[in-house]
Formats: structure tokens, sequence, C-alpha cells
């Protein structure tokens, strides 16, 4: 991939055609695309396309990658200046621009079977560092994400690198699932799965047994499934670094009740 961006800096990404359909989520008909977004003509669904994105939340479920003022601000300068610019005047902090940035994250894909032909799911693509890297491997990547910002910010660094088939959408694949099964070669959970039960009533280890589930139908017979999490036992967990999930120390380390217990006592939440 050229890092070194020359191009339009208000290119907006226009996919070429994907070549799977995508399907109503309540009735799995085959969605038709207009001039005023994705529409069922079996169940009436209508399905906004903004910006090239389809929508398919029907409600405000955001993941917090910073103020919302401050996103909004990001994706409007790299429109208008080039995500580079963007990304250098938005975070200071040279670690949060790499990990906003970095395709490195996504090299853990090359330990699974993918090659050009493959096609490929990642699921909570954040800011699309996974999707972009799999772009330059693999025939298609459809990234979806919950958050339209960051699904923005993949639109346009796509457009202004370059790059064919990559699909984002808004999508929450537990309640609003687009997808036919046996769609993908590869779906990539980079941590996203112990972030399920935050938005979904019910025993946590339940909820993410049903969302692998509904991750593995998606897969072709044969197809991978790859797992990114934080390790509990981690070296730094152990040197009483706060785990990124509840900004407590020691709580990766203990048994499940006792975690519960000071979770619920320091933060008042389960």
């Amino acid at each position: 991939m050229n890092l070194d961006y020359v191009g339009d800096a208000r290119s907006v990404y226009r996919p070429s055609r994907p070549s799977i359909d995508f399907l109503c989520p309540d009735c799995w008909a085959i969605l038709e695309r207009g001039d005023e977004g994705l529409h069922c003509r079996l169940c009436d669904n209508r399905y906004p396309v903004i910006e090239g994105i389809p929508d398919f939340v029907k409600r405000d479920v955001v993941w917090s990658y910073g103020r919302s003022d401050q996103q909004s601000s990001f994706v409007r300068l790299a429109r208008e200046q080039g995500w580079r610019k963007a990304v250098a005047e938005t975070y200071a902090d040279p670690r949060q621009a790499r990990w906003l940035t970095d395709l490195s994250r996504g090299s853990a894909c090359l330990l699974t079977d993918i090659d050009v032909e493959s096609r490929v799911l990642d699921v909570g693509c954040g800011w699309g560092t996974i999707s972009l890297f799999l772009a330059e491997i693999c025939r298609e990547v459809y990234a979806i994400d919950i958050t339209s910002t960051a699904l923005q910010f993949l639109s346009l660094r796509a457009a202004q690198e370059g790059l064919e088939g990559v699909y984002p959408a808004r999508v929450v694949l537990m309640t609003t699932n687009p997808f036919p099964e046996a769609s993908f070669d590869l779906v990539v959970l980079n941590g996203v799965l112990e972030w399920v039960p935050d938005y979904h009533q019910g025993h946590p280890r339940e909820i993410q047994r049903q969302f692998l589930q509904r991750c593995g139908v998606l897969l072709k017979p044969g197809g991978q499934l790859l797992l990114g999490i934080e390790n509990r036992t981690g070296l730094h967990y152990l040197l009483g670094y706060p785990d990124e999930h509840t900004n407590l120390r020691w709580i990766t380390l203990l048994p499940r009740g006792l975690a519960e217990g000071w979770s619920r006592f320091r933060r008042q939440k389960p």
C-alpha cells in the first residue's frame, strides 16, 4: 500500500458492486439498491446508504473512539485535507496515532488460509487497520462496525489510497445481520468478543456463545474464524496495569465470582 497520499483529499469511497447481495435482516429477502438506499420489496424495510456506507442500525448505537465532536471534526479534516493530516492534527499522542493507522495490526491474518480469491468479514473494524491490511491480499473485505465516524474514516482512507474491494457497512451482527449464510472464507474478531455483552441482555458467556455461533454460520465450509483478545494473565496485568475494559487493577487475575463482586463494588457495574 502506498502510504504517501498524493490524491484528492476530498475523495469519497465509491466501492464497486460487491459479489454478494445484502439481505433484509428481518425477512431475508434480497435488498434492492435505489436512489434513497436499500429497499426490501417484501416487507418494505428501508436502509439508508450514507456516503457509500449502508446503515442497518435503526437506533443510535456508538462506540467511543473519543468525544463525538472530536470524531466529527477528525473525519471532516480527513475528507478535506487527507487522512494523514487529520491524524497528525487530532491525535498528538503517537501511540494513539499508531493504533488508528498501523496496518501491522492485521499481520495475524497471515496465519490463516486467505489468498487473492478470499472474501473476508472484519467484525468491529473500527478505523479499519485490519480491513485495509486484508484489502491488499484478498478479493473482498466487508468491514462492519457500529460507529459511523469510524466507518467514514475507513472509507475515506480507502479512497485516498486507491483501494478497491472494501465494503464498509454499519451493522450490529446480533440483531441486524444482512449477510447470507456461508458467505466468507474468514471472519475476523479482533478486540470485539469481550465487548459484545455490554450491548445485549443476558449472561455474558451465553451472549458470547450466541455471537460466535452467528459468526460461524457466515463461514463457508472450511472457513476460518480469527479471534484476537487480551490474555487475562498477560505480563502487564501481573505487573499491576489496569485492565483496559474495566480500568481495575488485578481484576483479570481473579476467579469469575470475585471479579464480578469487585466490579460491582468499584464500578457499580457487572
